[in-house]
């Protein structure tokens, strides 16, 4: 779980700007407010003197004064999850848990014939495309989060694939290195794609270059609801490891 948390950590901090807390990290993303990966509080923990009240009130001191909302609480590792649980649900937040999963296993994964895994760096167009069909996420917000998306190809660490049916854009997905760790992220298969495959296909190409790459580990995460991403992920050698808690604030919609 340590490597998924670090590797989740980066990902972050790559966007944001990082601003200590007493009860922990402040992320930032003034250009797109209502990012929830830009904006949100992570390294939770309950200052040995103070208390979660205290805790609440300078977090949303610290966002209002910037002039932004933080749109969830993200623990330290270490941090007791069922006390933070009861306080932040009784501020009207809602929990939401993550599986957290390793590749421990490599079976031989049959990719489709005539799907085509390509670096979205020369596909930017494709890449804009599919993001701005992910209905996981308001409309309101699709296009700014697909710019973010384009900004971050440029990233040396940041591996973003898009998968094309008879050319056209059909799936995406990113690797994303941090040291020795690979952490699979960003998968999005278009509605008219599911169930055929394509995903399957998409996952042997991130396995295939993180093998090529001779990371130590790669890890993926998946809400625990989502029965379809699991499934797939188990089917591809990966294990659960864990589970990963976090609270979004009331209010905080469809952000990811």
């Amino acid at each position: 779980m340590a490597a998924i948390r670090r590797a989740d950590q980066v990902y972050c901090q790559q966007l944001t700007q990082q601003t200590a807390l007493s009860c922990g990290v402040a992320h930032t993303y003034p250009e797109t407010p209502h990012y929830h990966d830009g904006n949100h509080l992570r390294e939770v923990i309950v200052p040995e003197h103070g208390s979660l009240t205290a805790a609440w009130d300078e977090t949303e001191q610290f966002y209002s004064q910037a002039g932004l909302k933080c749109h969830a609480w993200v623990p330290a590792g270490h941090t007791p999850i069922d006390p933070l649980e009861a306080f932040l649900t009784g501020k009207g937040c809602t929990t939401r848990r993550s599986i957290g999963m390793a590749w421990t296993k490599d079976p031989d994964i049959a990719p489709r014939d005539d799907v085509r895994v390509l670096p979205a760096r020369a596909m930017r167009k494709a890449c804009r495309a599919i993001r701005m069909q992910d209905d996981d996420i308001d409309e309101d917000i699709r296009s700014d989060l697909a710019d973010i998306f384009l900004e971050r190809l440029d990233e040396p660490q940041f591996d973003h694939f898009v998968a094309t049916v008879d050319d056209e854009p059909a799936a995406a997905g990113t690797l994303f290195q941090v040291g020795e760790i690979g952490l699979i992220e960003d998968i999005l298969v278009l509605a008219k794609y599911r169930g055929q495959g394509v995903a399957r296909s998409l996952m042997a190409h991130l396995l295939a270059m993180s093998k090529r790459l001779a990371l130590r580990i790669t890890v993926v995460t998946a809400n625990e609801h989502n029965t379809h991403a699991l499934t797939l992920y188990e089917r591809c050698g990966f294990e659960r490891v864990g589970v990963l808690t976090h609270w979004h604030m009331p209010s905080t919609s469809n952000l990811t």
